[in-house]
Order: C-alpha cells, then sequence, then structure tokens
C-alpha cells in the first residue's frame, strides 16, 4: 500500500461525513438516528429510509440500539430522487472500497462508513 490507499481512506472518511450532515440537514435527524442508520434501513426501491435504531454512547463505547428514543421516532421518511442515487453512488463507492482492501475493510454494514471502520494503515511508508 502506499499514499494513494491513504488518501482513499481519507475520501471514504470525508464522503461519510457529507453523508451524515447531508441526512441531518435534509430530515433533521438527531446524531443518534444518523449514526445508527444501517444499510438495511435505506430501501431503493421504494425510496424509503427508515429510522429504526439509533447509536449511543454507554460508558466510553458506542453501542447499537435496535430501537429508538421513542415510539413516533421510529418512522419512515421519503427519499428524493437525487438522495437515492447520491446513496447509491456511496454504497458502491463502500462495496468498491471492500473489494479492493479485502480483510482491512471492517464492514459493520453502517450508512454511511464511518472513520472507525474503515481503513487503518499502522505505520505504512509513503512513496512521495
Amino acid at each position: 500500500m502506499d499514499c494513494k490507499d491513504v488518501i482513499s481512506a481519507e475520501h471514504s472518511i470525508i464522503l461519510g461525513i457529507q453523508v451524515k450532515i447531508m441526512l441531518i440537514i435534509s430530515y433533521g435527524l438527531r446524531r443518534s438516528e444518523v449514526l445508527g442508520l444501517k444499510w438495511d434501513a435505506v430501501d431503493f426501491e421504494n425510496n424509503t429510509i427508515t429510522i429504526k435504531a439509533v447509536l449511543v454512547m454507554s460508558g466510553t463505547e458506542p453501542t447499537f440500539v435496535e430501537d429508538t428514543k421513542s415510539k413516533a421516532s421510529r418512522r419512515v421518511l421519503p427519499m428524493s430522487k437525487e438522495l437515492s442515487s447520491y446513496l447509491r453512488e456511496v454504497k458502491d463507492k463502500q462495496q468498491a472500497d471492500k473489494e479492493k482492501y479485502g480483510n482491512l475493510y471492517s464492514d459493520s454494514g453502517y450508512l454511511p462508513p464511518d472513520a472507525g471502520e474503515l481503513l487503518t494503515f499502522p505505520g505504512v511508508p509513503c512513496k512521495i
């Protein structure tokens, strides 16, 4: 691996942050809701996103909770064609990264990919 791989991983992290911000702005999601989104909550066929789980801190560790803050928080949101297209691109990019990096890529199924599940390159020398 070289610098291109590290830059690609950093780009994936930035992409993940952009997706989170887009979802928060578009739907007013709580931080725990957007962090708890997994790909199985995105229905490309019906163009919907289902809010059905959250990611919360339990002490110092993030914990996936298969429930929402309240019954009203569990909801199905319509997804615009533009957002659907964008999320398909993100999912395709995530799949390409998974195939490219093999066992270095840890896929927890979260949407969007998170810095904690992407790539780590300890001690990788960069050829400039």
